[in-house]
């Protein structure tokens, strides 16, 4: 049953979810795992070194940017040199040490992620999908292993270090553009594109029936961050509830390939060596997965570290802001130039989808912005941006005040020097009032010296 246009139901309730096999059925030859890292650059250094030639984006008809409508603003670079294989990696998945790549994504270049494809398959290959080499397909346990592992903080920081080491050599990057570098481990990408090792038959991927079918196995995937699951291997005491939850629905066009996602993992499930279109071998070469909802998903990323990094930065700015006194006028206007510039890449970001060309794309991104809650995370970054720009305003203001109330005082203790600088008339003048007895003189000329002295006074306190 199609639940809508491109999302289709697997299980219709919990009770028709089957009982946990004993042993894994699933075994996999061939997967792409994707990693994320966020970067806050310095503006306009991707810009400068896609014009000079140093990084490449294909945009012909088989490539990903084919999807997007003209005048889209995504950039997607070609795999470039990222780093060695982990030893780590390397143990846990039986494999040959070999190099990584990585793409770079953005819209706007201050801010863009780095997307590395970990491409496993087993060495026996007729094809020449794959790049890092496996000794035997991975049974669930096998996998569950090597994704915890790769999606760990300290492999995804190591290799993210690294990954910008490359781009430096390349002289893509310098020491100096990178303002923060943090890398998103908790969001990965699966792609299960090779079945072989698999008791099934040598056909293109069921989706619905072999969904059904490996529905525990596709589910403990989803649950690869539980303790339960990846450190006791307690994926068969799930309940049924818990299994329906993560495979109910799923996302499919021809029927030969599924999709499932939650809030932290995309899992997308087909055979492509069966039937291998000339467009998957391109973008399996180019960008290490061939999948149009990981495409997506990609984007969604860049657009949560956009957000955070933006609340984050305009909270901090706040903080600082509410500390000072005042803000002279030209930083009141770079601060107003940044919020304009940050609203329009983020509202280019949330409304990605629209430049989407296929309705099955926008209608994924959509699921995963409601998963994400991503109108409110927006929501709250346009808050903190208001804040700061009310706040630098009234700073700016008060430092015209300020500029103002130092001019009149100054134009006030002038005065008050001019009229100190009659006193010494005053005074010999005062000897022949005495003399005189004209006492309504000295009065009167008492009372200005009192007038004088106490504006004087009132200047002085003031300046304090």
């Amino acid at each position: 049953m199609i639940v809508s246009r491109y999302r289709t139901t697997v299980f219709g309730e919990p009770g028709e979810i089957p009982q946990a096999p004993k042993v894994s059925e699933l075994f996999v030859s061939g997967v792409s795992l994707i990693t994320y890292t966020a970067l806050h650059l310095r503006p306009s250094v991707l810009t400068t070194a896609l014009d000079s030639g140093k990084i490449d984006q294909n945009q012909g008809e088989n490539s990903y940017l084919a999807k997007l409508i003209d005048h889209h603003g995504l950039h997607y670079s070609e795999l470039l040199p990222a780093s060695r294989l982990p030893a780590e990696i390397a143990f846990a998945a039986h494999a040959q040490t070999d190099d990584l790549h990585q793409s770079i994504v953005w819209m706007d270049d201050e801010y863009a992620l780095l997307v590395i494809p970990w491409v496993f398959a087993t060495a026996n290959r007729t094809d020449a999908l794959g790049s890092i080499r496996l000794s035997h397909p991975l049974d669930l346990d096998e996998l569950v292993q090597l994704v915890n592992v790769i999606t760990s903080r300290s492999v995804c920081e190591k290799v993210a270090k690294q990954a910008v080491t490359a781009l430096c050599d390349q002289a893509i990057l310098s020491d100096g553009d990178v303002i923060e570098r943090r890398p998103m481990n908790a969001l990965p990408a699966v792609q299960i594109w090779d079945l072989n090792g698999s008791a099934r038959e040598e056909a293109p991927y069921d989706g619905v029936a072999e969904s059904r079918r490996f529905c525990w196995e596709i589910s403990t995937l989803m649950a690869y961050a539980t303790d339960h699951v990846s450190k006791d291997g307690l994926w068969r005491r799930r309940s049924p509830d818990q299994v329906f939850n993560d495979v109910a629905t799923g996302y499919t066009v021809l029927g030969d390939h599924m999709v499932f996602v939650n809030p932290s993992c995309c899992l997308e499930i087909s055979h492509l060596p069966i039937d291998l279109r000339p467009r998957s071998e391109f973008r399996m070469r180019y960008y290490g997965f061939d999948s149009s909802s990981i495409f997506v998903w990609t984007v969604a990323n860049l657009r949560q570290a956009v957000s955070e990094n933006l609340e984050r930065h305009y909270r901090l700015t706040m903080e600082t802001l509410i500390t000072e006194p005042t803000i002279a006028a030209k930083r009141n206007i770079g601060i107003a130039k940044s919020q304009l510039r940050h609203s329009a890449m983020l509202t280019e970001l949330h409304n990605f989808r629209h430049s989407l060309h296929e309705a099955r794309n926008r209608a994924f991104d959509e699921e995963l912005c409601i998963l994400r809650k991503s109108d409110e995370a927006a929501a709250r970054t346009a808050k903190e941006m208001d804040r700061v720009i009310q706040l630098a305003s009234e700073l700016s203001r008060a430092r015209d005040q300020v500029v103002t109330s130092n001019s009149n005082t100054l134009l006030a203790a002038l005065a008050a020097g001019l009229a100190i600088g009659g006193i010494p008339e005053l005074v010999e003048q005062v000897d022949v009032w005495i003399g005189a007895r004209d006492w309504l003189k000295l009065c009167v000329a008492v009372a200005l010296a009192i007038i004088i002295i106490a504006a004087i006074l009132r200047i002085w306190k003031g300046r304090r």
